[in-house]
Parts: C-alpha cells; sequence; structure tokens
C-alpha cells in the first residue's frame, strides 16, 4: 500500500450549475453590494437566498462562535452564515479587501472568510473572489467577477457582460438610494422603510444627519431600533449615502489628514457635510464598541461636525450590552436641546 494515498486530498467538488442556490448573508458589505450581486447571479442563471433580517437567535448563534474581542456586527454576520449553511449549495462570500484606490476596508472584514471557515465546520462550497483595488495585484470589481469563470466552467464573455448589466444597474440603484435621502429600502425591513417615510400630513418636527456603518444602522437588532425611535420624534432622517459621492470625495479631500479606511472616510467626510447644511438641525453618530476604526472615527466626526458648526452632536456606542433605556434617556435629552433650540432661535451647542 502506497504510504502516501492516506495523505491524498479529497477530490475538489463538482462545479457550481445554473439553477443551483447561493446564500448571502444579510449583513456587513451586504448593504452595499447586494443590488449588483442579486443582478449578476440572477442573470448567469442561480438562485439567491439571503438570510433574514437579524433576530435574537441568529446574534445568540453568531455570539457563540467567537470571543468578545470582535465587534456585535461581525459576529452576527456569523449567525447569518449559520442559519444558510445547510439551506444552499454554495455561499457567496466575496473577499472585500479594498474597494477603492488608496483605501483599505476593516481588517475584520479582510479576514472574515477565514474566521468563517475555521468556526462553523460542515459550510457548503464557498465562492470568494477578491476585491483588491490597493494590493501588490490589483483586483478591480470586474475582474473579481471574470475570475468566477474558470471556477463555474461558464465562458468569460457571457461571465462578464453579466457584470457589466449588474453593474449598470447598480450604480442606478445608487443614484436612487441617493435621491431618497440615503435609505435602501429594498434592502431593509418594511416596517422599517415605513418608519423612514416622511408623514404625509405636515413637515417634520426636526431634520437629523445620522452617521453610522448601513450594517450597524439598517439592522433592527443591532441598532436597537434606534431608527424606529428616531422616527417617533417626528424626524426627517437623512443617512450620509444621501450625500452626493462628488461631495463626500471633496469634503474628505479637505480634511486636515486622509482617513485611511472607506467607510470611515465617507461616514467623517458626512459629519463635514451636514454640520453646513442649512436643513440639518443635528446630528448623530452611531458607532459599535468592539470597531477599532470606530474610535478613530468618532472623535474625528464629532471634532469636524463642531469645527465650524454648533449644531448638536450626539454619539452612540453600541453592543450586546447596550440598555435600551439608556438610549431613550440620551434621545430625550437630546431632543429636548433641539427644542429648546428651535424656541430660542439660535444655535445650542452639545459639547
Amino acid at each position: 500500500m502506497n504510504p502516501f494515498r492516506l495523505f491524498r486530498k479529497n477530490a475538489p467538488p463538482p462545479p457550481l450549475r445554473p439553477g443551483q442556490c447561493l446564500g448571502i448573508p444579510r449583513g456587513m458589505m451586504f448593504y452595499h453590494f447586494f443590488p449588483l450581486w442579486k443582478a449578476f447571479w440572477e442573470r448567469i442563471g442561480f438562485q439567491i437566498m439571503v438570510s433574514p433580517v437579524s433576530n435574537p437567535e441568529i446574534v445568540e448563534a453568531g455570539q457563540g462562535l467567537t470571543r468578545s474581542d470582535l465587534c456585535l456586527p461581525i459576529k452576527t454576520y456569523l449567525g447569518h452564515v449559520l442559519w444558510l449553511r445547510e439551506k444552499v449549495d454554495a455561499l457567496f462570500l466575496p473577499r472585500m479587501v479594498s474597494i477603492e484606490a488608496g483605501a483599505y476596508l476593516c481588517p475584520k472584514i479582510l479576514g472574515l472568510n477565514d474566521v468563517i471557515r475555521n468556526v462553523i465546520s460542515g459550510l457548503p462550497p464557498i465562492l470568494g473572489p477578491m476585491v483588491n483595488y490597493k494590493g501588490p495585484r490589483r483586483v478591480t470589481l470586474e475582474e473579481s467577477f471574470l475570475s468566477l469563470a474558470a471556477e463555474l466552467e461558464l465562458p468569460v464573455r457571457g461571465i462578464k457582460e453579466a457584470f457589466q448589466e449588474a453593474f449598470v444597474f447598480w450604480q442606478r440603484h445608487q443614484e436612487e438610494v441617493g435621491g431618497a435621502r440615503g435609505i435602501p429600502r429594498d434592502l431593509i425591513p418594511e416596517d422599517l422603510a415605513r418608519d423612514l417615510d416622511r408623514p404625509e400630513e405636515g413637515a417634520p418636527r426636526f431634520r437629523l444627519g445620522v452617521i453610522g456603518r448601513p450594517y450597524l444602522l439598517f439592522d433592527p437588532v443591532l441598532s436597537h431600533r434606534l431608527i424606529k425611535k428616531l422616527a417617533s420624534y417626528s424626524s426627517e432622517i437623512t443617512f450620509y449615502q444621501g450625500i452626493p459621492a462628488a461631495e463626500r470625495e471633496a469634503q474628505g479631500e479637505r480634511l486636515s489628514k486622509p482617513v485611511y479606511w472607506s467607510l470611515g472616510r465617507d461616514l467623517v467626510a458626512a459629519s463635514v457635510s451636514f454640520s453646513q447644511w442649512a436643513k440639518i438641525d443635528g446630528l448623530i453618530n452611531v458607532s459599535s464598541f468592539a470597531c477599532g476604526q470606530d474610535a478613530f472615527t468618532s472623535y474625528l466626526i464629532a471634532h469636524y461636525a463642531r469645527l465650524d458648526s454648533r449644531k448638536p452632536v450626539l454619539s452612540l456606542v453600541l453592543d450586546e450590552h447596550t440598555s435600551p433605556v439608556g438610549i431613550q434617556t440620551r434621545l430625550e435629552a437630546f431632543f429636548d436641546l433641539l427644542e429648546s433650540r428651535a424656541l430660542k432661535g439660535k444655535p445650542i451647542s452639545c459639547n
């Protein structure tokens, strides 16, 4: 008997075929890229299954897989992968390293696929093309999709055409979101979308600029239903995606020192824009407790928001231990401040 046969690797799984079902977790970069992903995979004939809106069971399942030094959105993402594990033929988990030249994404997002493979057993095949605009070997978004051609045994031309059609759709979707105060209505729960719609009977009492990562703000469990609470104060909310991309880019270039992370730079730039917009009454910055980036960007957001403006700024740091009563107390104080400012007709700072 040949002893080396004992160490022979298992044969690779057969290639995926159109008609099979791909699972996509509802978390992290889902809120940015899902329209592109969905349009691409449906264009080449695959079915898509998205994990449900986060619930306490999914969050608890993810927490049980990891150590406490990971942020709650990452833990919850693992729970979504676990929910999909036995329901799909494969998982689509692109490795997002850098989505633009000159900046990286969160280090935990960079290594997320490795974490998933190490803490979750019995996974179906994972399709994880890399996107890296900043690495030694630049891999664009289009090139990452083209790399799937060999794995799927599909013609490169067909993959390229599917990507180009999906990319046009995605760009149009981003424009629509930007024109809707940054609200991705087709990606968030219906009840949350309804809460964000301004009442027909009158103008909003307050107009708020809310700054935070979409995977935190638009997840009702991770955000402790913050958006619903804000809407209950007759507030019209604009998110950072509601700021034109050209304006965000220009504001980012005016910072005294560039922010090295893609999402973080957008959030800091949003604080500058919101502080300058006359139609914004106050700013709320929402961050995740264990997020290393937010530890830096939250300070910068507060700094730039108050640099040329006396608009009230509220900072909320959320995690699994956050008390809903504590959030409510801080919101009441914040809106009392806005009321006082409105009655006196002069700016009151929240320093």
